[in-house]
């Protein structure tokens, strides 16, 4: 019984692995052209995006496989351990260094906010299964598949609450459900692109309007000129982007 307590969520985890290895390979030419978080902190690999992204593919499967059929456990287990702390190593490096990039493990364009803590998060149960694993090969008697699937599915719904794929696939704006709350306006704060144009074109510290459509979040802030232009962020879940707009002297009183 306790062996198979223990179980459940290292096989939970594999048939994750295992889903995610094949959605990378089922997509591989579409998302493996273009940037991602690993070629954003390593530009060196741009030219090979699709080789790394098919090869992050083939890795999850391979020890997604090798977790479920695998004896002993312990070897299986402890491929898992050391794929989940790499993934969280690879995740807290990359929000240190505030990296752009997409990555549909973040589901958003940028590692700052929520995102990176649900990635985080989710590295660290991975890591926990794995080591949960290692100790069930230590202990005497079979694993009962009521108390494997018991704990597969309740850690299996664990693992999806924090996933952005989960929740983009719902329709949540890539959003987990958890760690789903940020401050829209502080991420556009953060980006060199805006201390950049707050450096070149003065413009109002507080936005005079902001607004939601779809996903993407905007914020308009008045140019000091007094010219009619306004400076436009989008925060949506590709990337942050700015224009200058020339608004109508009609329509600013509007943005008052």
């Amino acid at each position: 019984m306790v062996v198979g307590l223990l179980r459940g969520p290292l096989y939970a985890t594999a048939i994750l692995l295992l889903a995610a290895g094949v959605s990378k390979l089922g997509t591989i030419t579409a998302v493996g052209n273009r940037d991602n978080l690993l070629t954003a902190m390593a530009p060196r690999l741009k030219p090979y995006r699709s080789i790394v992204f098919g090869g992050l593919g083939i890795l999850e499967v391979g020890v997604a496989v090798i977790a479920l059929v695998i004896r002993p456990k312990w070897i299986s287990a402890g491929a898992v351990v050391v794929l989940g702390v790499a993934f969280v190593a690879f995740l807290t490096v990359a929000r240190k260094r505030h990296v752009v990039g997409s990555c549909a493990c973040l589901g958003r364009g940028t590692t700052a906010g929520y995102s990176s803590a649900a990635g985080i998060v989710r590295g660290a149960m991975v890591v926990f299964s794995g080591c949960m694993g290692v100790v069930s090969d230590g202990l005497r008697g079979k694993a009962s598949p009521l108390a494997v699937g018991l704990t597969g599915c309740a850690y299996g719904m664990g693992l999806l609450v924090v996933s952005p794929e989960f929740g983009a696939w719902l329709g949540r704006c890539k959003r987990p459900f958890v760690f789903a709350m940020y401050d829209a306006l502080a991420e556009v704060r953060r980006t060199a692109q805006f201390r950049l144009i707050r450096d070149t074109v003065d413009f109002a510290v507080h936005p005079s309007d902001q607004w939601t459509s779809d996903c993407t979040a905007y914020f308009s802030f008045p140019c000091a000129s007094d010219d009619g232009r306004v400076v436009v962020f989008s925060n949506g879940p590709s990337a942050i982007q700015a224009r200058i707009v020339d608004m109508p002297p009609e329509l600013l009183p509007a943005l008052g």
